[in-house]
């Protein structure tokens, strides 16, 4: 009966287990209520009758049966529950290729099916970012084991030469990425241990030109090396860049915007420039779409790089082919890009109207216009001869007041970057004669989270 196999795997696993997957169960239920029968140190597993009332609140014609459909569905919850824990850790997939080539572990058929679901997810992703795409890496290297064979072959001796010829490529690149990643979101991950390991995994300059590039990329990362990244690196990808699978190009791109941005969240504002190009290139050769939709923030950080630099004949182009090229709330996207266009014009009448005219579903989006609609107010503020503050604050506390309210559905990270932002502009909104230094003091600071720095940094330059 499935009560007595749910009741031995009770008891097998740590009581702090028990109670997270508890927490999962609907309340109020027949398999939650059976749950917490099962997990009562005082129960009788013989008395079907008293197990019974305690599950279904009343008396059952057959309760046998009807525990016994119960207790297949609270079995079946529990074993998906394991077994999404373990992938959780990584180690049931690292214990599944293992497997089929030593044969030490038996996967169930409900490992199978959570498997395949991952893979899926990971496909269904309309933006890879990296670590989804180390994923799907890992996943394809299952078709190197095959445990069938026999282990004492010849066939199996070529079998497992592939295996640590491609194994060891990949802990190459995944190391590679993983402590050039680590790096570049310094604010997120910090591990100074790793940084001494480094070397343990330098590649040799006969490797191929994806493990090259990373390789490369690690190097600027830690050092925040310009000249590497100028001199070494794009010849490098310019080079190699139409020999790379779309993923690999698409993962490259992204890691290479990465370090960009973080050179101009410091102040480096050369790297504006650098940022466009990148942009240009890979949007116009359809690098960071191939058989997928253009992800919306690359659409829209396109749009206000090429708006800085007044490369507006390219940005208008791109604004005009979005419908082609987004999925989702594409109206409104265009309109938010056309307002970048025309705040980046100094065209404040018409950037106004077209905020009006947008209402986003998407919560990131929804603070994308209210942070534009942030700075077209504090550029008012500053035309403004009077220099009435009443508008400009009313809208930074209404501002605040949303992020408070919607602050379940926004991530940290995001939340106390906004929160900055409001809070600078307040500073120097009540302290304007010194408000140049406010701003410098806070951009210098390349710890704090906080958007909009491209648009404060040409504040600074004015």
């Amino acid at each position: 009966m499935n009560t007595t196999k749910i009741n031995k795997l009770l008891k097998a696993l740590p009581s702090d287990v028990v109670a997270q997957f508890g927490k999962t169960l609907k309340p109020k239920t027949a398999i939650q209520r059976l749950f917490m029968y099962l997990n009562n140190p005082k129960k009788d597993l013989f008395d079907t009758d008293k197990m019974s009332r305690y599950v279904f609140q009343k008396q059952r014609a057959n309760p046998s049966k009807s525990l016994q459909n119960e207790g297949y569905k609270l079995y079946e919850e529990l074993e998906q529950w394991l077994i999404q824990q373990e992938l959780k850790a990584d180690e049931l997939t690292q214990n599944q290729l293992l497997s089929k080539a030593l044969k030490r572990y038996k996967a169930t058929d409900a490992y199978f099916k959570t498997l395949q679901k991952r893979e899926e997810l990971i496909e269904a992703q309309t933006h890879r970012d990296m670590w989804y795409h180390l994923d799907w890496m890992r996943l394809a290297h299952e078709q190197y084991f095959d445990s069938t064979k026999d282990f004492g072959s010849a066939e199996a001796a070529e079998n497992f030469a592939e295996i640590k010829h491609h194994f060891d490529e990949f802990c190459t690149l995944g190391q590679l990425v993983y402590l050039m990643e680590q790096h570049s979101r310094h604010t997120i991950f910090k591990s100074p241990k790793i940084w001494k390991e480094s070397k343990k995994y330098a590649v040799n300059a006969n490797q191929k030109p994806l493990v090259q590039l990373y390789n490369l990329l690690l190097n600027i990362n830690q050092n925040n090396d310009n000249e590497l990244y100028k001199y070494s690196f794009l010849p490098t990808l310019e080079k190699y860049i139409n020999e790379l699978s779309p993923e690999d190009r698409s993962t490259l791109i992204n890691l290479q915007l990465n370090y960009i941005i973080r050179r101009i969240r410091a102040g480096d504002m050369d790297f504006i420039n650098e940022r466009y190009k990148a942009y240009r290139i890979a949007l116009d050769k359809g690098y960071l779409e191939h058989d997928r939709s253009l992800y919306t923030g690359h659409f829209l950080n396109a749009v206000i790089t090429a708006a800085v630099l007044e490369e507006f004949e390219w940005c208008e182009q791109l604004i005009l082919s979005a419908s082609d090229r987004l999925k989702g709330e594409v109206e409104n996207t265009v309109r938010l890009a056309w307002a970048f266009f025309h705040f980046y014009k100094k065209d404040i009448n018409k950037t106004r109207q077209l905020l009006d005219e947008i209402t986003f579903e998407n919560i990131n989006y929804r603070l994308r216009k209210r942070s534009l609609n942030a700075q077209y107010h504090y550029e008012f503020f500053r035309m403004d001869e009077e220099k009435d503050t009443e508008p400009l604050m009313y809208f930074l506390n209404a501002y605040e007041q949303f992020i408070g309210r919607e602050k379940k559905r926004i991530s940290d990270d995001i939340c106390e970057a906004n929160i900055n932002f409001i809070n600078l502009l307040k500073k120097m909104v009540n302290q304007p004669h010194r408000s140049k230094k406010i701003l410098t003091d806070t951009l210098q600071n390349t710890e704090k989270q906080l958007i909009a720095k491209i648009w404060l940094w040409t504040l600074v330059e004015e």
